[in-house]
């Protein structure tokens, strides 16, 4: 009978130890909202919620520890003292209605991050039931960078905010953003106020400290006059600071208000944007490349590689493609923890034979499964890199050939007279233009008969060269024949030519040459012959 007994006492026990593990879950919160939020000192948070039944039993005198104390350290809120629309009872498997919880933040309550729990008590017969929502509130209380109360008659207003490159839009941000502040700053006066200074900053409230900061150049303003300053703002350097989501944009004005007596004045303006930090997103920053390029050579591209996500990313790779030059190619990264870098550090092997222009690279950041990341906007983690292919890229249809030779003349002080042809060793019929450069060190002008021709493939033309020498001009010379087709050049072919130096006197008359100077030389002889015989008679007579 006693062990009858036991044994009876024991299946209750366990009985007992069955409803109570199943009714430990059997309640739970649902469609909640607020229940973590950001607010500043003299107003409110209200915190919404449902709450299910899941099939266990009729819940009875149920019941909410409202008024609720929030506490951050020492300072504390508290809630009203009960709960909006609150139940008393919620049948088995059913859901309630719409239920909240306010907390009034007075004016001047401090900063800080208020935290506890929403607990619902009531019975499953005669067991206590018991869950809890936990609550955050941060209150922030509202911070002037005003080193002057008086406003007097100048105003600052954020008028847009622009995200210019990046994944985020208007007040939602993502690391590595760029951002641009559209700011007015008035005068509404009757009065000039002169020396304004708008100072700006991103300011993350729970660290109690600028993210980023800077100021503008100083200006006047005109009574009635206004001016928009455009604030750029990058959201690329510290970036594990971003992580929270509680930063302001503060933009503040100061001047001399003559209608003030030139007192020192300011007014200050703030905007609340949200810093999105998806679960997986891995992006590129830093993209480094040369901006031209030749054919049948290599393009080194470098990249830093963030994983701006809250979780760790195994397997990371990135694909670049550009279907016109043949690129293709995945280049594994491997794993990268949250908020760390890798770094792409590879070289692209270009085609020898394209057409010579710009290119772009498509540049994608793959997970593990090689499927594109996505932010929670869908916006994918895919860039673009642009490089010009400029060179000897392929057979050109207007290719040309140049050659030269001596057509007459060499000597200094006359016509020299080249001869060159002209072949087009392209494929298609071209036209071509020529120059004659680099020669005015040893003759005063150049002329061409022919400085425009067109000529079909394979067909070549002479051109006639004329060249006025330098009458000191010797020895070796040179100059270059220019060829442009499509105004761009195509070859300059250097050309070595042999001057003649210049002979003076009676040797340059053509009087006396090679062939007679024998003959002169006589003469010359005979004739000294005779001036001595005639002198010798003179002396004669006179004795």
């Amino acid at each position: 009978m006693k062990t009858k007994s036991l044994s009876l006492i024991g299946l209750s026990v366990v009985l007992s130890l069955v409803f109570i593990s199943l009714a430990s879950a059997t309640i739970s919160f649902t469609d909640v909202t607020g229940n973590s939020q950001t607010v500043k000192d003299g107003t409110s948070a209200t915190i919404s919620f449902k709450v299910h039944e899941s099939g266990q039993d009729n819940l009875t005198n149920i019941t909410f520890n409202a008024p609720l104390t929030l506490t951050s350290g020492s300072n504390s809120i508290v809630s009203q003292s009960t709960v909006t629309g609150a139940i008393t009872s919620l049948t088995q498997n059913t859901t309630s209605g719409v239920m909240s919880i306010t907390f009034n933040v007075p004016i001047g309550k401090n900063s800080g991050t208020y935290t506890g729990n929403l607990v619902l008590s009531g019975f499953y017969g005669n067991a206590t039931y018991t869950n809890s929502l936990p609550l955050t509130v941060i209150v922030n209380k509202e911070l002037n960078f005003c080193k002057y109360s008086d406003n007097g008659n100048l105003d600052i207003t954020i008028e847009d905010i622009t995200v210019k490159n990046g994944f985020g839009s208007d007040n939602e941000w993502y690391p590595f953003d760029e951002v641009e502040v559209e700011v007015l700053v008035e005068n509404n006066g009757n009065e000039d106020i002169k020396d304004i200074v708008v100072e700006w900053g991103l300011y993350d409230l729970d660290k109690g400290s600028f993210y980023k900061d800077g100021e503008e150049n100083d200006f006047n303003l005109n009574d009635g006059d206004d001016k928009t300053i455009l604030i750029n703002l990058n959201l690329d350097k510290k970036i594990t600071n971003l992580k929270g989501n509680n930063f302001k944009v503060y933009v503040w004005a100061t001047g001399e208000d003559k209608e003030f007596d030139s007192n020192r004045t300011c007014l200050q303006d703030f905007e609340s944007p949200e810093i999105i930090i998806d679960d997986d997103f891995v992006v590129l920053d830093n993209i480094q490349a040369l901006e031209v390029a030749s054919c049948g050579s290599s393009l080194p591209i470098t990249a830093d590689i963030w994983n701006i996500g809250d979780d760790d990313q195994n397997d990371v790779s990135v694909r670049i493609i550009n279907t016109a030059l043949g690129i293709n190619k995945d280049i594994l990264i491997g794993d990268i923890d949250t908020f760390e870098k890798d770094r792409l550090d590879i070289t692209v092997d270009l085609p020898a034979k394209a057409d010579e222009k710009t290119y772009v690279l498509s540049l994608s950041v793959l997970n593990e499964d090689k499927d594109l990341y996505e932010n929670s906007d869908n916006d994918e983690s895919r860039t673009t890199l642009s490089f010009k292919l400029e060179g000897n890229c392929k057979e050109e249809a207007n290719k040309v050939l140049i050659s030269a030779a001596l057509e007459s003349g060499g000597n200094a002080g006359e016509e020299l007279v080249v001869r060159t042809t002209v072949k087009n060793t392209g494929t298609k019929t071209a036209s071509y233009i020529l120059n004659v450069i680099k020669f005015t060190s040893w003759a005063s002008s150049a002329d061409i008969d022919q400085k425009q021709l067109t000529l079909s493939p394979g067909e070549s033309k002479d051109v006639l060269m004329t060249f006025n020498v330098n009458k000191d001009a010797s020895g070796e010379k040179s100059f270059e024949i220019e060829t442009l087709s499509d105004n761009k050049l195509l070859v300059s072919q250097p050309v070595a030519v042999t001057i003649e130096e210049s002979k003076s006197g009676v040797f340059s008359t053509g009087i006396i040459n090679k062939d007679n100077w024998y003959l002169w030389g006589i003469g010359l002889i005979n004739l000294v012959l005779i001036v001595i015989i005639i002198m010798v008679a003179l002396r004669v007579a006179r004795r």
